[in-house]
């Protein structure tokens, strides 16, 4: 059994332990020179060392038995068994899991410095190449062929996800039943997860391929390099825009034990405490723009950066009332569906104040998600003509979601959340009394042309919520 330390083990050698413990800042600089490098897919060729490594322990991780918990059944199998959705732990959960996966592979192929690469999704907008050759251990049959959606993954749209500086919002709310610990408990998504990792997940997927569920996401290879994206958007959020995790002692002390496997196949255990800190001395991030910043490493001094990570901060989002607005809504696979609703006057007085301050969001609460679909959804506010032309720089554009869940529909993944905020002041809609407002939820084909019939969406309900940027400690 393997027990996590924070400053030591993750990493094959303990010097990083003996650097933090002496305070040796050259050794520490040193270590963190000499981490290994997730490099990005697209500055890799096909006979790069980054790929012929990943081809290779993939090979080995399918040709072990499944008795063997390093095997490729049994590492997809943790996905199937403890992933969090919808909640906060999302992401600390799948940085450690990628990162497990990643020591698996050194020791299997004998390659201590080789770096899980990262798909840029917002630079290359198809499944990379080393992915596509059927001769390839890096191949999955059941994946779609669709390119993802220029649009969503451009830089203005990623860039507008990444500017969102309140960690709930950003990373997913706490779970709404936090005793006893259930790392599955359902919460609230966040605009990274929401607004595209479940995009990519059901693209990529396709109507039912793999990585369109979270109970077989893992068996496909390319899901690790869109999960290394994904930590990459997180370290970027923290290191290079200066935002800070939740300083909540319910998220920090979130225990793994049992989840994970070191390279030997022993359990490994500890805390999601432990595994917020390891891009800073467990692996290194090769540079690449993530909306409009270009990442550029030691933006933050080392100490600074843990405290932003590990220590964190209060919640700067404060919920100040909550309004149930519309009940069991059902959204048509293939065509707009518009719905008009009572928005409360203290709405459009919330949504005229300061940028930032005043923010009112739709909360979409036990939404059941096709369990067969191509598209993803974009909601609309005040404009009953939105279709699939109608630009997300549109002024009644709100957001978006995608559909991951578990296949047999049983893993609830956490509520859909949309902004209406700048939709609601862009209208002008400031009268003092109640009014209805026409949603629209438009479904986005995946690919140029969906060739499976579809499910439709069930929204159980929506709640308008109100709010402010305003420091709430919640620890």
């Amino acid at each position: 059994m393997t027990v996590l330390s924070r400053r030591q083990v993750l990493m094959s050698t303990g010097a990083i332990g003996l650097a933090f413990a002496t305070g040796g800042c050259e050794a520490i600089q040193r270590i963190i020179d000499e981490r290994p490098t997730r490099r990005n897919l697209a500055n890799l060729s096909a006979n790069s060392f980054e790929i012929q490594v990943f081809k290779d322990g993939v090979a080995q991780m399918k040709a072990l038995p499944s008795s063997d918990k390093r095997s490729w059944v049994h590492q997809a199998s943790i996905h199937n068994d403890f992933c969090p959705h919808g909640n906060w732990w999302f992401l600390p959960w799948h940085r450690v899991y990628i990162q497990a996966f990643e020591r698996i592979i050194r020791g299997l192929t004998g390659e201590p410095d080789w770096g899980l690469p990262y798909w840029n999704w917002q630079h290359v907008q198809s499944v990379p190449a080393i992915f596509t050759d059927s001769t390839s251990p890096l191949f999955d049959a059941t994946r779609s062929s669709n390119n993802l959606n220029s649009t969503t993954f451009g830089a203005a749209n990623v860039e507008a996800k990444m500017s969102e500086s309140d960690f709930e919002l950003f990373a997913g709310s706490a779970p709404n039943n936090l005793a006893p610990f259930n790392i599955r408990d359902a919460g609230t998504k966040g605009v990274l997860e929401q607004q595209l990792h479940d995009i990519v997940h059901g693209t990529v997927g396709g109507p039912s391929g793999h990585m369109r569920y979270t109970s077989t996401a893992a068996l496909d290879p390319v899901f690790w390099s869109h999960h290394c994206m994904v930590d990459y958007q997180w370290h970027q959020w923290n290191d290079n825009r200066a935002n800070s995790n939740i300083s909540n002692s319910d998220w920090i002390t979130m225990p793994i034990d049992g989840m994970f496997v070191d390279p030997d196949g022993n359990d490994i255990n500890g805390t999601i405490e432990d595994v917020i800190p390891l891009p800073l001395y467990a692996y290194q991030y090769e540079p690449d723009t993530i909306g409009t910043v270009f990442g550029i490493r030691g933006t933050q001094r080392s100490g600074q950066l843990e405290r932003l990570m590990v220590q964190g901060g209060p919640a700067k989002f404060r919920e100040l009332d909550s309004t149930r607005i519309a009940r069991d809504l059902v959204v048509g696979p293939d065509t707009p569906s518009t719905f008009s609703l009572d928005i409360p006057a203290a709405a459009f007085s919330a949504a005229m104040a300061p940028l930032q301050e005043g923010r009112i969001f739709l909360r979409l609460i036990d939404p059941k998600a096709p369990q067969v679909s191509d598209y993803f959804v974009r909601v609309f506010l005040g404009n009953p003509n939105a279709n699939v032309d109608t630009p997300i720089d549109d002024a009644s554009y709100a957001g978006s979601f995608g559909f991951f869940t578990a296949k047999d529909g049983k893993h609830h993944s956490g509520a859909y959340q949309v902004e209406i905020s700048n939709a609601l002041r862009s209208a002008g809609r400031v009268r003092g009394v109640s009014e209805r407002v026409q949603l629209t939820f438009v479904p986005i084909p995946n690919g140029p042309a969906s060739q499976t019939e579809s499910d439709p969406l069930q929204l159980g309900s929506i709640d308008l919520i109100l709010g402010s940027m305003a420091p709430l400690e919640r620890s």
